[in-house]
This record gives C-alpha cells, structure tokens and sequence, in this order.
C-alpha cells in the first residue's frame, strides 16, 4: 500500500503526559546518520505508550480490532529523539540532506516542542520515480568525508529536488508518510539553548 503524506493536529489527548514521560528519559543512542541522540525503543520501557502509539497510526488507514493480541509489531519502532543547537552546531552546510528512510513503510514525527520554523519539508525528485528507494546521504556529520567531497555530495543530492510541500512544527502534531518520500527535517532556525524534540 502507498500511504499519503498524512497530517494529525492535538495528536495526543494529554500531550503533556507525553512530554512528563519523554523529559524522564535517558538519551542515551547516538543516531549514526542525523544528529541527537534518541531514547530505547518504546517497547522496552512503556508498552501502554508503544501499542497506543502504534494502534493510532494504524488506525488512520486501516480499521483494528482492539484485540492488541491479534495485531503483530515485529517491525514498529518508536523511541524519542531529541535534538539541541549544540548536536548541530558544526554540521556542515548548516542543514540536513534530503533523504529517504530506507526500509520504512511508514515514518512517523510527533512535534513536542514548539518552534514552528523547524518542520518537515517534503520534495519531488524529477529524475528518481515518488515511490523508489534511491537514496543519497542524509546529513552532513560524516567526518570520513572531506568538506569538499561534502559539498559536491550536498550539491548533487539537494539540486535533484524540488519542494513540493512543508509541515510547521506546531506542538502535538503529528506528520505520518512513506519513509520512501525525499524529505529533511528543518533545523536551521534552531537558536542556542533550544531544542527539536
């Protein structure tokens, strides 16, 4: 199935709740390929949030019984991920590469801060068919990499794309779409002190 770029404002009944239990845990997990760090998978420290979280996607696109036993979860994967102005501070060309998340059917974001210039821009790549895998680099924190490699790399990634739709970062909204549509996150308007979780 090819799902829609699919967006859910007041995400969360009590989005505060979330935030007390997100605020409670270790950012531990070094995410190799954006920067910040992120939490445990879900599964592992609060059941009741992972399956909540993973019925209500699903039940933006298909109906669920609510019989959790009958439902499988084998490839849901849901953790915080945190990311301040000092984990981007020296990235290279100050922003991410537009990327794909290979291997995911679905991505989700759920915006628990509140800064609206740090959203979600979503883009077209003339050349490389909507739903292909194709992927470049994702961001510029490879240090094996020259800066002058970066930049040729940043060039020939970003220059294929063109933006074809931006999601405000607007606090308990949620964005929902196929890990296989060019996306980046916006982290350039994000100040010293502050943070994108």
């Amino acid at each position: 199935m090819k799902f829609p770029i699919t967006i859910v404002p007041n995400f969360f009944s009590d989005a505060r709740k979330i935030l007390k239990i997100a605020n409670e845990l270790d950012y531990n997990f070094d995410a190799p390929t954006y920067p910040g760090k992120k939490t445990i998978f879900l599964n592992h420290v609060n059941m009741d949030l992972f399956y909540y979280l993973s019925r209500k996607v699903l039940n933006l696109f298909f109906e669920i019984d609510d019989e959790i036993g009958k439902l499988r979860y084998d490839d849901v994967e849901w953790s915080f991920h945190k990311i301040t102005y000092d984990d981007i501070k020296d990235m290279r060309n100050g922003e991410l590469f537009i990327h794909k998340d290979h291997y995911e059917h679905l991505t989700g974001l759920i915006y628990l801060s509140n800064n609206e210039k740090l959203g979600t821009s979503f883009f077209l790549n003339e050349r490389v068919p909507y739903f292909s895998m194709k992927n470049g680099p994702t961001c510029g924190l490879d240090k094996s990499i020259s800066d002058e490699e970066m930049e040729i790399l940043y060039k020939e990634n970003n220059e294929n794309y063109k933006l074809m739709s931006e999601v405000k970062y607007i606090f308990n909204t949620a964005v929902i779409f196929p890990g296989c549509v060019p996306h980046k996150i916006n982290l350039e308007d994000l100040k010293p002190g502050e943070e994108r979780l």
